[in-house]
C-alpha cells in the first residue's frame, strides 16, 4: 500500500514539474513572438528627411507571367549577303578586314576583266549602228510613203534596225545590273576595272578570295551580315509551348551586355518539336542593339498570360520572418502592412488581390529597408 502511494506521489510531482516547465516556455516564447512582429513606427518630417525615405502610390498596370529561356541571336538568311563578280575577271584593290562596316554604295573591291572592256566596245559599237540605222529607217519610211521605194527594202532596213535597238537595250540592262552608268560609256568614259559594290549597310563576315584571284560570275568574293534584321531564336520546350504565341513581349540580356535590358516581341512559333521536345520561337528586337554580334547567347523571358494588377517598385518590400510587408504612411506613422506578391518584371511586384491597403495611401518607397533596420536594433537593445 505505501508502494502505491509512493508512486502516486512520484506522478504528481512530475506532472507539476512538466506544467511549469510548459507554462515558462509559453512565457519565453509570448515575448519572442511579440518581440519578432514588425511595429508601426512614428517619425518626425525632419527624420523622414534624414533618412531620405521617399513615399509612392500602388498603381495599375498590365503584367503577365514571365517564361524564363534562352536562346540565340540569328540572322534569317535575306540578311546573310554573298557578294559575286558578275563577270569574270581578277580581283583587285580589295582592302577590306572581316568585322569593317561598310556603307550601302560603298566599293568593296574592283574586277579587272577584258569581258568588261569588250562589252563596253560592243556598246559603242552598237550606239553607232543604231544612229546610221535610224538615219536609214526613217529614209525608206519616207520613201514607202510616196511609193518610191519598194516595201521588202524598207521592211529589211526595219529589222536591222530594231535589232540593232534591242541589242542597245540588253547591253544598258547589264550595265544597270552591274551598276554602271551607260550614259558615261555612251560619252567615251570607258571603264578597266568593274567596281563591286554594297548594295546595302553591312559589316563583313567572311573573306573568301584575295588580292589578285581570278574570280567567275558564281563565285562569292565576300560574305556580308546586314545587322539590322537579326533576330533572336529562342528555345522553348513543350510544356511551356501552349503559353506562347505570336506578339508576345520578350525582356533580354546578351552574354556580351548583361547589364543592358534588350526588348523584343515573339514573331513566330515553330509547331514541330526537336528531339529534345523543344521547339524554336522566333522573335524581333523593338530596337537592334548596336552591331549585334551573330551568334551570342541570349537569356531571355517571355510575358504570358497578361492581366491587370496593381505594382509597386521592388524597393518598397521588406520581408520578415519570410512575409513581405509595404510601410503605409499613417500621419506620422510607418505601419508594416502584410502582402502577398508576385514577380511582375521590370523592377515591379504585383500584390495579390484585394489589396490590404487603399490605392490612394502613401507608401514608403526609397527607404523602406531603413525602417526596418531601425526596428530591429530597437529590439536588439531591449
Amino acid at each position: 500500500m505505501k508502494r502505491i502511494l509512493y508512486i502516486f506521489a512520484l506522478l504528481a510531482v512530475s506532472t507539476a514539474c512538466t506544467n511549469q516547465q510548459a507554462e515558462e516556455a509559453a512565457q519565453a516564447e509570448a515575448p519572442a513572438a511579440e518581440h519578432q512582429a514588425l511595429q508601426a513606427i512614428s517619425l518626425s518630417p525632419q527624420q523622414v528627411q534624414e533618412l531620405g525615405i521617399e513615399f509612392t502610390q500602388a498603381r495599375q498596370q498590365e503584367v503577365a507571367e514571365w517564361i524564363e529561356v534562352s536562346g540565340q541571336v540569328m540572322p534569317p538568311p535575306e540578311s546573310i549577303i554573298q557578294v559575286s563578280a558578275r563577270i569574270p575577271g581578277y580581283v583587285r584593290k580589295l582592302q577590306l578586314i572581316e568585322g569593317q562596316h561598310v556603307r550601302q554604295g560603298q566599293t568593296l573591291c574592283f574586277i579587272e576583266s577584258l569581258d568588261f572592256i569588250d562589252m563596253q566596245k560592243r556598246y559603242l559599237t552598237v550606239l553607232a549602228d543604231v544612229e546610221q540605222l535610224e538615219s536609214a529607217y526613217k529614209r525608206e519610211q519616207s520613201l514607202l510613203e510616196l511609193d518610191i521605194n519598194a516595201r521588202k527594202t524598207f521592211e529589211q532596213t526595219n529589222a536591222a534596225y530594231r535589232k540593232s535597238l534591242a541589242e542597245k537595250r540588253a547591253l544598258e540592262a547589264q550595265f544597270e545590273v552591274l551598276g554602271v552608268s551607260a550614259r558615261q560609256i555612251a560619252q567615251g568614259k570607258l571603264h578597266k576595272w568593274l567596281p563591286v559594290r554594297a548594295e546595302r549597310p553591312a559589316v563583313v563576315t567572311k573573306i573568301l578570295l584575295t588580292e589578285g584571284a581570278y574570280v567567275q560570275p558564281q563565285q562569292a568574293i565576300l560574305e556580308l551580315l546586314d545587322e539590322r534584321h537579326v533576330h533572336i531564336e529562342l528555345t522553348v520546350f513543350e510544356k511551356d509551348l501552349p503559353k506562347v504565341q505570336r506578339g508576345q513581349q520578350v525582356r533580354l540580356v546578351l552574354a556580351a551586355a548583361p547589364q543592358d535590358t534588350l526588348h523584343a516581341k515573339v514573331f513566330e512559333v515553330n509547331a514541330k518539336l526537336n528531339a529534345d521536345r523543344s521547339t524554336n520561337v522566333h522573335a524581333h528586337f523593338d530596337q537592334v542593339p548596336q552591331h549585334p554580334v551573330a551568334g551570342s547567347y541570349v537569356q531571355a523571358w517571355i510575358a504570358v498570360a497578361p492581366r491587370r494588377a496593381w505594382v509597386v517598385p521592388e524597393e518598397s518590400v521588406v520581408y520578415d520572418n519570410g512575409q513581405a510587408y509595404v510601410w503605409r504612411k499613417r500621419g506620422n506613422r510607418m505601419e508594416p502592412v502584410a502582402v502577398q506578391l508576385t514577380p511582375a518584371g521590370g523592377g515591379l511586384l504585383a500584390i495579390q488581390e484585394p489589396l490590404p491597403f487603399a490605392p490612394a495611401d502613401s507608401l514608403v518607397a526609397t527607404g523602406a529597408f531603413r525602417l526596418l533596420a531601425i526596428l530591429r536594433n530597437e529590439a536588439e537593445e531591449e
